[in-house]
């Protein structure tokens, strides 16, 4: 369900000033940080109430300060029904992946296989989906298990994998290898016919669902039948694929002494961490088990664990048995119910797992559950204490106080001394760590002199940085793209804000031959050129590059077009200031279009019309 379709998107500017005007309804709310990004979505039966709540920072469960704080906007979509409030929540949440709702690590990366709606259809796997009449099957959180389906089929199923349009304009003289090595029947010459090769596609799609003894009953009263009628050939071929069948599920353990389909769904978290389970059971084997990471950044508790897990999964799920398992009733079982049997087509239950099979079934991925978080536990700590070769080169060949796992680097660009800019960049166990690069337009240093460009970078950044953070913000490593004198400038500033050597070492990198400077050793050190040490310091130094450079054209071209902007008749040097003032620059000006440029302040409906007939073909910075 869009939210185009189901209602007007409200922007609320700021949350302290017009919360009284949020209506007392239902829908689908967002909030948003200081930079405009979603943070938090969540649905209410009441808007007003439930922002209210959150803005008093009080819940069903408890907030961290930090999340309060952060809301400085709401935005919000009113919604008819509570099943349309649910999907749509859910939908975006894995459109937007807040920051502060549970996340299902990797979700969207998730294969599917599918059935394409052709003439003569094929399958294979995608991670695509799109409304074009295919069937997809899945999500697999395995790939190997996906492409063992996917073998297992085709070895049993000759489905053509080509992907020509059938018929062709012009028929085909001849049939290629697949057919005679057994694995397709060539409809492209037409061996096989569309009814039988369709009879066919069916035949897997009960196979891809897990419904195996209703797909081998099936076949079995099909070569009966060939038998009867003395087509022993085709009766022969049948049988063939049967024994394969059953050769393929032979090792699908027997949960249920009937046939029935359902899942159990388990978890098990600790702190933020969490993993959750699901087992699938179809005709009484259990065929199929999909496995979630799951991160709850708020300490969400096990009713709304199992909740966003049931809804993630079902939602974008290819198939939903008639019930699901579980080991707890949920608060929103009535309406979970209705949103996934509003999915299914019909009606799907929310049971507990008491007794019987389904009570087995669903300790057994109680148990899964909890190897698995253990599992990832264990490897969490692993990984924390990890220490990268590289990291651990750098602070022997350089008698580093600790490892460098936080680097932090600083580079000026400008030309001619025009346009000067700088950039920070920051790494993290060896991978740029984006949020936290910087760019700074420089203000007082002389363009030219990269000495003081250097300088009032580190300065401008370590001073918002300690003021911020205080010493414990600082990085392991600070490196300097440039020789001695970039580097003696930086170390002065240091000084200058009481930061030392051994709160922040610093280095210095020279291009032409790789050369490294270190505050107080006299010439250049060198490093092994095939070093570890050397590259990861010559992959910060051109990152840090890259960056400066890419802000410094930035910077160059709306100055050029700012430039251009005065030279339109009519407006002039103080018109360009204040329209630069208006729009932030050339380019969301013209973004903005005519009318807005005319509402400007001395400008006009004939002055913003020429401004858009000279200007209007510039494009974007």
């Amino acid at each position: 369900m869009s939210a185009e379709r189901k209602g007007k998107r409200t922007a609320v500017p700021s949350v302290e000033s017009t919360v009284d005007s949020i209506p007392r309804r239902m829908g689908v709310y967002f909030l948003k940080d200081s930079d405009d990004r979603i943070i938090y979505v969540g649905k209410a039966v009441d808007l007003h109430s439930r922002i209210r709540s959150h803005l008093s920072g009080g819940s069903t469960h408890s907030k961290p300060d930090s999340f309060t704080s952060q809301i400085c906007s709401v935005d919000f979509i009113p919604c008819e029904t509570e099943v349309e409030a649910l999907i749509l929540e859910q939908n975006l949440i894995k459109e937007h992946q807040p920051k502060y709702n549970i996340d299902l690590k990797d979700d969207k990366r998730y294969p599917y296989l599918k059935l394409t709606d052709e003439n003569y259809p094929r399958v294979f796997k995608t991670r695509d989906i799109s409304d074009d009449g295919a069937r997809y099957f899945g999500p697999y959180t395995s790939v190997a298990a996906m492409e063992s389906m996917l073998k297992s089929l085709l070895s049993v199923f000759p489905l053509r994998t080509c992907d020509y349009e059938i018929p062709f304009s012009e028929p085909s003289m001849r049939e290629c290898l697949e057919y005679h090595i057994g694995r397709c029947e060539a409809p492209c010459t037409e061996q096989v016919s569309l009814e039988r090769y369709r009879k066919m596609v069916d035949e897997v799609a009960l196979f891809l669902e897990g419904h195996t003894e209703t797909l081998l009953d099936q076949m079995e009263g099909e070569m009966e039948a060939a038998s009867r009628a003395r087509n022993y050939e085709h009766a022969s071929v049948v049988r063939n694929r049967m024994r394969s069948i059953r050769r393929s599920t032979e090792r699908q353990r027997v949960v249920a002494d009937r046939r029935v389909d359902f899942d159990v769904l388990a978890h098990a978290s600790e702190s933020k961490l969490g993993v959750g389970v699901i087992l699938q059971v179809r005709e009484g084997r259990l065929v199929g088990r999909d496995t979630y990471s799951l991160r709850a950044p708020l300490q969400q508790g096990d009713d709304e664990l199992l909740s966003g897990l049931i809804l993630r999964h079902y939602i974008r799920a290819s198939h939903i048995p008639p019930t699901v398992y579980l080991s707890l009733t949920l608060q929103d079982k009535d309406l979970i119910e209705k949103a996934l049997s509003y999915r299914a087509g019909r009606r799907t239950r929310l049971r507990l797992g008491r007794q019987g099979s389904p009570a087995a079934v669903l300790e057994l991925a109680s148990t899964d559950a909890r190897y698995r978080l253990r599992d990832q536990q264990v490897k969490m700590t692993q990984k924390a204490d990890f220490v990268p070769r590289a990291v651990r080169m750098l602070q022997e060949e350089l008698d580093l106080p600790r490892p460098p796992h936080r680097i932090e680097a600083i580079d000026v660009s400008h030309v001619h001394g025009t346009d000067a800019v700088a950039a920070v960049v920051s790494f993290h166990r060896g991978a740029p760590e984006k949020k936290r690069y910087r760019k700074l337009k420089l203000r007082e240093a002389r363009g030219g002199d990269d000495p003081a460009g250097i300088a009032e970078a580190v300065d401008r950044h370590y001073k918002r940085l300690m003021k911020e953070k205080g010493i414990d913000g600082l990085p392991d490593l600070l490196l300097i793209d440039g020789g001695p004198t970039q580097l003696a400038a930086a170390v002065r500033v240091l000084n200058s804000l009481g930061i030392d050597r051994q709160s922040l070492p610093v280095l210095g990198l020279a291009k032409r031959l790789e050369e490294i400077y270190l505050p107080g050793v006299e010439g250049p050190q060198s490093l092994a050129r095939t070093a570890s040490a050397l590259r990861m310091l010559q992959r910060v130094r051109d990152e840090v590059h890259r960056f400066a450079l890419g802000y410094h054209r930035e910077r160059r071209s709306g100055r050029v077009k700012a430039t251009l902007l005065t030279e339109v008749t009519g407006v002039g040097s103080e018109r360009a200031r204040r329209l630069l003032q208006t729009f932030g620059s050339v380019a969301r000006m013209l973004q903005s279009g005519e009318e807005a440029i005319a509402r400007a302040d001395g400008i006009g409906p004939v002055l913003a019309r020429r401004i858009m007939d000279a200007m209007g073909g510039e494009g974007q910075p």
